[in-house]
């Protein structure tokens, strides 16, 4: 099978996976769910908050009750003698009926001129037109001597107020009355309405979503204990050559320590696989095709590493075709990762009436080489993997500028570790979609990207690094994108400041 363009193998890729359907879906705890796919979507089963709540530690207020007689009943906020009070002081002025704290039932509704104390999170009572902070408002306590029976039985403001700071909650508790600030349309209202969260049968999350701890926050306070979600994918991996030695042993002559493994292993808990089977074999055939044949229909997607190039014992593609396993595609015209094989297994049941679906595995031969593996589990694995895992994830190809100038382009598409940074002010990246870049290596694919934005668009800064090729594994940890450079068989040095596209690696 000749190798083909990145773009067809992807739109191969692609086509096929639309048939593909998650593992069914099992109840997780909550504490559990993290980095889980949500099979069905989640409804709130009541508004949030459930009442009216107060967003700060202060007063909550009715509209104004000013009454007119013929001596002012309250001092002006500067004085405490029994001088006349202004309208505008009389209209601010509320009589304290009660406290609320969080977790109390709703409170009897307020009448015009009354006022309760209210911490964060109360519930306010009818009748609340605003919430005012505590350092905003000023309390009022009437001095013994002064208060008449008369005031107290008519909830009349006290003669000769004492006026205090509300600092202190000391002061707050022993108040009778309150000055509130002067009403404005700017003011802020600091309540929180019932419902302004969410409201009663929302979607809260969708299903396809891989939960998040935001997510799994937002879900405990509908009240869900349990979340349906997708059963992870099953995974085997399988690295081959004889010259890999496991980490931790003493290296023989002529060996080198298997990374390959452990990096796929890693790449597969980044990806929300928690589990996996790893196995080395060397290079011994017989092992090799007995491991496959024990796979194949018992796990979701095979990895291998190794033996699909054309060397003498890269007889991977070999065993693959005698197993009944169908090609998408061996061999694509990138760099690093040409001789990348892709392929589906499947076997009705013997019983095609019986309801179990039919055993089916994806086949993903990796090249040898780490950064190889690296490269095309990124390409190539992911995208099977977010099919098998059920998730709604948009691709993650982003716009970027370079920083400086260089050599990076191939006769072959070349995928170059970068550092994408994300400290410019202003900054701006854009999502890329049907791409119309001028190469057409990506072009029509669902995976990558549209018209490079105009000169207008502030992009990111992606820095190339400093990369030796396939052999070096130590400056891709640096890494968090893929820039991609199209095909140039001439070579030409890329310019600093030249729109590229990057395919983002973090989570």
């Amino acid at each position: 099978m000749p190798a083909i363009e990145l773009a067809e193998a992807l739109q191969r890729l692609h086509s096929h996976l639309r048939n593909s359907r998650p593992r069914d879906a099992e109840p997780i705890d909550l504490s559990r769910a993290v980095n889980r796919v949500l099979a069905e979507d989640r409804l709130a089963p009541h508004d949030h908050p459930p009442t009216d709540q107060s967003l700060r530690d202060g007063v909550a207020y009715a509209a104004a009750q000013v009454e007119q007689t013929g001596e002012s009943q309250v001092a002006a906020p500067d004085q405490t003698d029994s001088s006349s009070a202004s309208d505008a002081d009389l209209a601010r002025l509320r009589s304290i009926v009660g406290t609320v704290y969080p977790g109390d039932l709703t409170p009897a509704p307020l009448l015009p001129g009354q006022a309760v104390r209210v911490m964060t999170g109360a519930p306010l009572p009818a009748g609340t037109v605003a919430v005012a902070m505590i350092e905003d408002v000023q309390f009022l306590s009437p001095p013994q001597d002064q208060t008449s029976t008369a005031a107290a039985s008519t909830g009349a403001a006290p003669i000769a107020a004492a006026y205090a700071p509300g600092r202190p909650w000391q002061t707050a508790e022993s108040a009778t009355h309150v000055l509130v600030p002067p009403s404005t349309a700017t003011q802020p209202r600091y309540v929180l309405a019932q419902g302004q969260v969410y409201r009663r049968a929302e979607v809260l999350v969708t299903a396809g979503t891989r939960l998040r701890p935001v997510h799994v926050g937002l879900l405990a306070s509908a009240g869900y204990a349990q979340l349906p979600c997708f059963r992870p994918p099953r995974v085997a991996v399988l690295t081959t050559g004889d010259e890999l030695c496991p980490p931790g042993a003493a290296l023989p002559p002529g060996q080198i320590y298997n990374s390959n493994g452990p990096l796929l292993q890693a790449a597969l808990q980044q990806a929300g696989i928690p589990h996996c089977h790893v196995q080395h074999l060397g290079d011994s055939q017989a092992e090799i095709r007995a491991f496959l044949a024990e796979q194949l229909g018992q796990v979701d997607l095979l990895l291998t590493t190794g033996a699909v190039s054309a060397g003498q014992k890269d007889q991977l593609p070999h065993h693959f075709a005698d197993l009944g396993v169908e090609p998408l595609f061996h061999g694509v015209h990138i760099k690093p990762g040409k001789p990348v094989y892709c392929g589906h297994w499947s076997r009705q049941p013997a019983n095609r009436a019986a309801p179990e679906p039919p055993a089916a595995t994806y086949v993903l031969g990796l090249p040898g080489n780490p950064i190889s593996v690296w490269t095309t589990f990124q390409l190539f694995a992911r995208p099977i993997l977010a099919a098998l895992l059920g998730t709604s994830a948009p691709p993650r190809w982003l716009h970027a500028r370079l920083a400086h100038s260089g050599h990076f382009n191939d006769a072959r598409l070349t995928f170059w570790p970068g550092r994408l940074e994300t400290t410019d002010a202003p900054w701006q990246i854009t999502a890329l979609k049907n791409t119309a870049l001028k190469d057409t290596a990506l072009k029509d694919t669902a995976v990558a990207t549209a018209a490079v934005p105009d000169s207008a668009v502030l992009l990111p800064t992606v820095t190339p690094l400093p990369w030796q090729g396939s052999p070096d594994l130590k400056t891709p940890t640096l890494a968090n994108v893929l820039i991609y450079f199209p095909p140039q068989p001439s070579g030409p040095t890329t310019t600093a400041a030249t729109p590229v596209s990057v395919l983002w690696l973090e989570e």
